[in-house]
């Protein structure tokens, strides 16, 4: 029985799992491809395309395993990229013999998983190939006619490898746009107002933010307009008009896709979205451990938040026994998925084991595998613990026409955060003073502060990885390359961890623009 995967680091893990009477090859990702150096598109005769194939030494190798095996099992990625691939294996290996052909799928790379996939073979998705042939041929169509003439008119063909690209040109127009809105914005002042104040019994300080003003939202916008508000309340009563004691839950973020991981491991880690999803792919593949080598994580392009029913049992027996029953969720939480046109038949990238604590695989990995493997299993981890409990107090200070407004909120359950570190909540850990409502205080200061309306930030590479996920720009798959892609070809650098569009950036974007526009629109991707 010959099984073809895409890579050897896939196959090896594979070939461990099935072991005798099973054969494991890689295919070496694609097979067959659009030629490189001619468009290999026939325009006049419905856009079909001319495949070639690109490594013959590698299909006749394949080719020969194939005509010895009784079975074969088409076992690439569980996506459009790798249903194309198994496609065109079947179609090079000499497919008359239908019945001999096998597509098997799966999220993870453990012997369980593997095994019930090869019990339960299916067929091959034609529509998702039909959609990957869709967007190679449009890829290819924008890379061949419209990239030369970019080239052309930009630079005199002194810049062989200006592109344009059907999603990269999307991208960078909005790093453009960005750049633009920043330029043309015009920074206004405004002013915010707080108040020490102090309580008459225990002579606590707090400070309140000026909140209302006339019922209004206040808005201040020179220091002569503050100085004389102040003046007029300096004499004033401060008087608490409301005390509200709540308390407030605080619950898991959901487990990570493409997107979020990339965008999570680029904040936490600093590692950009093409090294995440490098090393994604070694935890994925397979990873030598004690009991041999073994997938750590599932499938790491997905868009989907879905978790099987038998990693969240699996889940929470380790939440109850690792950190107690007040600990666990009270219901299974599960999670929507927010993406439009989402593969549900895909999970989460989550552990294969949730038993397979970062500490006891730490000795097995790389620094940077290990950091990003963490990052994975603290927050699955997280999402079938219980909801973190806050007390909140909120208090409203009237004076005059005046009405200032304090908060705090104190931990009383961590819950989930015991696992998942989260940014505070912005009053977290200030404590007020008790107070009634009626009670009068005492105005120890004012504290007005100056500030400047702020332009819209620049894309760092998770924020426009996010951008690309809201618009519906690009695929899991395709993000990390988009971004590496206009940063390679010098369209945009990076100054810091923000990107910034170049001289050719703008222009390229202009061009495109003008003369080929829908290149550019959002809906184009």
């Amino acid at each position: 029985k010959l099984v073809i995967v895409e890579s050897p680091a896939k196959a090896r893990t594979l070939g461990r799992y099935l072991g005798r009477g099973y054969k494991v090859l890689s295919s070496m990702g694609h097979v067959r491809d659009l030629p490189e150096t001619r468009l290999g598109v026939d325009i006049e005769n419905g856009f079909k395309p001319h495949f070639v194939i690109k490594d013959r030494r590698l299909v006749r190798k394949l080719r020969e395993e194939a005509e010895k095996a009784r079975v074969i099992y088409l076992a690439t990625d569980n996506d459009r990229e790798g249903e194309a691939i198994a496609y065109d294996l079947f179609e090079v290996l000499n497919h008359r013999d239908e019945g001999r052909f096998k597509r098997i799928v799966f999220n993870e790379i453990t012997k369980r998983v593997i095994l019930k996939a090869i019990a339960e073979p299916t067929g091959l998705d034609l529509a998702r190939v039909e959609a990957q042939r869709a967007r190679r041929i449009l890829d290819r169509l924008v890379g061949y006619l419209i990239s030369p003439l970019l080239s052309k008119s930009l630079s005199g063909s002194i810049y062989e490898g200006l592109s344009a690209g059907r999603v990269q040109s999307v991208a960078l127009r909005l790093i453009v746009d960005r750049e633009r809105e920043i330029q043309e914005f015009k920074s206004e002042e405004y002013w915010t107002v707080e108040a020490e104040l102090q309580d008459g019994k225990n002579k606590k300080r707090f400070q309140a933010e000026l909140a209302k003003l006339k019922g209004k939202k206040p808005r201040l916008s020179t220091r002569e307009e503050v100085e004389r508000l102040l003046e007029a309340l300096r004499e004033e009563e401060f008087t608490v008009t409301k005390v509200e004691e709540e308390e407030q839950s605080r619950t898991p973020p959901p487990p990570f896709i493409t997107s979020t991981l990339q965008q999570a491991a680029s904040s936490q880690l600093r590692l950009s979205p093409k090294r995440t999803m490098e090393l994604a792919q070694q935890l994925y593949e397979g990873v030598e451990l004690d009991e041999g080598r073994e997938g750590l994580i599932t499938y790491m392009r997905t868009d989907s938040t879905r978790v099987s029913a038998e990693a969240q049992a699996e889940l929470r027996e380790f939440i109850k026994a690792e950190f107690g029953k007040q600990y666990l969720s009270p219901k299974v939480r599960s999670y929507r998925t927010k993406a439009k046109k989402a593969q549900e038949a895909h999970e989460a990238i989550r552990p294969t084991s949730v038993k397979r604590t970062p500490a006891a695989v730490k000795p097995f990995l790389t620094r940077d595998q290990y950091r990003l493997y963490k990052l994975i299993w603290e927050r699955f981890v997280a999402t079938q613990m219980a909801e973190a409990r806050y007390l909140r107090r909120k208090v409203e200070v009237s004076a005059k026409d005046c009405l200032f407004s304090a908060s705090g909120s104190i931990i009383e359950f961590e819950g989930f955060l015991k696992v998942l570190k989260l940014k505070p909540l912005k009053d977290e850990g200030l404590e007020l003073p008790p107070l009634e409502e009626g009670e009068r205080l005492e105005l120890v200061e004012f504290l007005p502060e100056q500030h400047f309306t702020e332009p819209p930030a620049r894309y760092t590479e998770a924020g426009l990885v996010k951008a690309l996920e809201e618009k519906g720009i690009g695929r899991p798959s395709t993000y990390a390359t988009i971004v590496s892609t206009i940063e390679e070809r010098g369209y945009v650098r990076k100054a810091g961890r923000v990107l910034q569009p170049t001289l050719l950036g703008f222009v390229a974007i202009d061009f495109l623009k003008r003369y080929f526009p829908l290149a550019v629109e959002e809906g184009f991707t």
